[in-house]
């Protein structure tokens, strides 16, 4: 019954009270007392309930859905449910700040690359097998502008770091 005089009391200022309260069933004395009636145990708790909620959520600044609203109510000692504090966000309006998506910020084509100012063939030695099945930074191919090319394997070494620095210093200062 409370439904039909929660319908009648929003749309009164459209449509004349009598007509509803015949179209509906229901007597205009039965939707008097009902708005004259005070809100039920139930209605009170719900609507200390939204206001827990709505503290929860501004606690957690906008960014927490219904589950750690939720957490957070209950931390505080408040028994509620779930499906309750889900029910009353939607029925608020709220909703949890959700992170801004993934976005590409650079863009492919042919002048995304710098130039490449040493002519440098950064190849792999061994052919046979694709870069994701070998350790890339064990072999290193370098053409220097002259049209010079060495090849050096890194493989076995104990300081691969150290070792690439000394060999890559050599090549430079042999070449150049």
């Amino acid at each position: 019954m409370s439904s039909k005089y929660e319908f009648i009391d929003g749309e009164k200022a459209d449509y004349p009270l009598q007509s509803m309260c015949r179209w509906l069933g229901v007597s205009r004395s039965g939707f008097y007392e009902w708005r004259g009636r005070p809100a039920s145990a139930t209605a009170r708790r719900r609507f200390w309930l939204a206001v827990q909620v709505a503290k929860a959520l501004h606690a957690g600044r906008g960014a927490y859905g219904y589950r750690r609203v939720w957490a957070a109510l209950a931390r505080r000692g408040v028994e509620v449910g779930e499906d309750l504090v889900r029910h009353l966000m939607a029925g608020l309006g709220l909703v949890a700040c959700q992170p801004r998506s993934w976005r590409i910020t650079t863009v492919a084509g042919p002048g995304a690359a710098p130039e490449d100012q040493l002519g440098g063939d950064f190849t792999a030695c061994q052919g046979s097998l694709p870069v994701a099945a070998r350790n890339a930074s064990t072999c290193i191919t370098i053409r220097t502008q002259s049209g010079r090319t060495s090849r050096h394997n890194l493989r076995g070494r104990r300081s691969r770091s150290t070792t690439v620095l000394a060999r890559l210093g050599r090549c430079f200062t042999d070449r150049f």
